[in-house]
């Protein structure tokens, strides 16, 4: 998973200094900068899911957390996966469009594609919507997405088989003599 995760500072950067990173015609969103909108929008998604997911789930499974720390690794398992298949169709999509414009061999800083990074506002912008070499263009970055999300996948199923089997300790209310001697 932290695999996955990493590719946020590499190659999502990578792919952002070939692309149009124009948010207005006046406003551009440095490449390196990229990594942020995921920070971003968790600081949006993680009170939400405190907030609602928990108070939902919390009155359907009558676990005081919603749900149980496994299904929550399972949930980010699963996600992880996810990622990286979206991951790897966005790569097939940027590299038909330097395909089809004639621009594999593009210099990414002087002649970025015609297709924003910003492909969730294809409404807003003008694109409507294996590693050798130096030349993403011309390598096989969206294999290596795919790689990703099967070992993703492979993993949670790993996960999956063993999480079953756990046992919770059961959690004990009454507190050993010793530790509230401790405590005071």
């Amino acid at each position: 998973m932290t695999l996955c995760l990493a590719q946020l500072q590499t190659f999502s950067i990578e792919q952002g200094l070939t692309m149009d990173t124009s948010l207005t015609k006046s406003f551009k969103i440095p490449p390196a900068s990229l990594p942020i909108i995921p920070v971003a929008f968790l600081l949006i998604v993680v009170p939400v899911y405190d907030q609602i997911f928990i108070s939902f789930t919390r009155k359907i499974t009558g676990i005081r957390t919603g749900i149980t720390h496994l299904q929550r690794v399972g949930v980010g398992l699963v996600l992880s996966s996810l990622s990286m298949a979206t991951a790897a169709i966005m790569e097939v999509k940027r590299k038909v469009v330097a395909r089809d414009h004639n621009m594999l061999d593009a210099i990414p800083i002087l002649q970025p594609l015609p297709i924003s990074v910003f492909c969730a506002t294809k409404g807003s912008t003008k694109s409507r919507g294996w590693l050798g070499g130096n030349n993403i263009n011309r390598n096989h970055l969206n294999l290596f997405f795919m790689l990703l999300s099967i070992l993703s996948l492979i993993n949670f199923c790993f996960y999956l088989f063993f999480a079953k089997r756990y046992k919770y300790r059961s959690q004990s209310t009454v507190v050993p003599e010793e530790s509230n001697k401790a405590i005071d």
